[in-house]
């Protein structure tokens, strides 16, 4: 499927610093699917920083 990496920056804080979808499950959510569960570890406050 792929994964996310994420740091915790505080407590109901984190930032995420990469996220990759394999190219098969790419357009079926999967990238939505790591995200929402992201949020429902940290629903208060994540971050996202694109370079």
């Amino acid at each position: 499927m792929g994964f996310v990496l994420v740091r915790e920056t505080g407590p109901d804080e984190c930032e995420v610093l990469n996220l990759a979808v394999e190219p098969v499950m790419r357009r079926r959510g999967a990238g939505r699917a790591l995200v929402g569960a992201v949020l429902k570890l940290y629903p208060r406050n994540v971050y996202l920083e694109v370079a």
